[in-house]
């Protein structure tokens, strides 16, 4: 075993250095806490040099695109906001929605500190960095918003329609309901199409992937379920904020619509194919990014924010049928959440009509 430090309470921990399935030449690093012998936190990160953050070009090069992304962002931000453009209320709100989903992640995954009472808790946000990552996010998400909003109103602005109708807390609208269903198709089928593509080299014998990113699953009792639909909350609005903001900067740069989707996808992929350790995952991470935009500048943004939360819950918990697989229980748990989230929007694109009106069964 090796040292390790987990972000919940345990009363121990450890972890392992192995070798990824069908490439021994990948390490992969397995933490595990418990208390009272169960299991309360697992996670598998690639521990190779470049994946580990250790200087390598890779890293470097996600980092200086992401600092580039966000101080276009500040200085279009900065030009919006002294020309009294932008929806500073609809920011606000959001960037509140964030700052909560954040700090609600964290009580989750305090559920297990020594301290249980109100008092521990609030001690233990203000003496970790919990507040101040998330009001980084909270921030980075108002800042975005402000500076892509007024572009988009006037470049695109078939794109804010049921977007503004969601901020302004029309949850019943039916435009708003079916756009979330439309969110949940395109989702559910990038995730097949993602699943086939990850498991295609396996089937041709040629060597598999190693993993992208690292898997941080809280374990014991409720926490998986709303940890995973709150972290695909903030992580699908934070990936939206920044793809758009990277497709408004080019379509500023090359002034055509056309070209500035052209222009973005190559940039994605240029930095995929940069960090990603195989070619043939990089080409996938094309293919997502191609989609993505497409869903975007076709249906909306409500439509592609949709899209990324039902891609990131499903990449959380991949479906199985191994019902003794101990991430099953909670799986089909959010599984079951999201089902009753598909309900209530067909209701609400229903409009009060009923489903088979007019129908004759007979």
């Amino acid at each position: 075993t090796v040292e390790s430090t987990l972000p919940v309470y345990c009363d121990r921990s450890a972890a392992w250095i192995g070798a990824y399935p069908g490439d021994a030449a990948i390490p992969v690093t397995l933490h595990a806490g418990v208390i009272d012998s169960k299991f309360v936190h697992f996670e598998i990160i690639d521990s190779s040099p470049q994946e580990a953050g250790e200087g390598g070009p890779p890293q470097l090069t996600f980092a200086v695109t992401e600092s580039l992304i966000w101080f276009f962002a500040a200085l279009l931000a900065w030009r919006n906001l002294r020309a009294g453009r932008g929806d500073r209320k609809g920011a606000i709100r959001l960037c509140i929605v964030v700052l909560v989903a954040f700090l609600l992640l964290y009580v989750i995954n305090s559920a297990y500190l020594p301290s249980r009472d109100i008092a521990g808790l609030l001690q233990s946000l203000s003496g970790s960095n919990a507040l101040a990552h998330a009001s980084m996010h909270a921030c980075q998400t108002w800042l975005g918003y402000i500076a892509v909003e007024p572009y988009l109103r006037r470049l695109w602005p078939r794109l804010l329609v049921t977007w503004t109708r969601l901020l302004d807390g029309r949850f019943r609208d039916p435009l708003l309901g079916r756009d979330v269903l439309f969110g949940c198709a395109f989702g559910g089928t990038l995730v097949f199409a993602r699943a086939f593509w990850s498991a295609s080299p396996q089937w041709l014998g040629w060597p598999t992937d190693a993993p992208s990113y690292f898997v941080r699953m809280p374990m014991g009792g409720w926490r998986p379920t709303p940890v995973s639909l709150l972290g695909a909350f903030v992580g699908a609005i934070g990936v939206s904020v920044i793809l758009i903001v990277l497709l408004l900067i080019c379509r500023i740069v090359f002034r055509k619509e056309n070209l500035a989707f052209v222009m973005t996808t190559v940039l994605v992929a240029a930095v995929s194919w940069m960090t990603d350790s195989s070619p043939y995952g990089a080409v996938g991470q094309t293919i997502v990014v191609f989609f993505f935009l497409t869903i975007l500048l076709r249906f909306g943004f409500l439509v592609f924010a949709a899209t990324a939360y039902i891609f990131i819950v499903f990449d959380a918990h991949p479906i199985s049928f191994q019902f003794d697989h101990w991430q099953q229980p909670s799986a089909w748990t959010t599984y079951s959440v999201l089902a009753a989230f598909v309900v209530c929007s067909c209701a609400s694109s229903l409009g009060g009509a009923k489903l088979f009106k007019g129908l004759d069964l007979t």
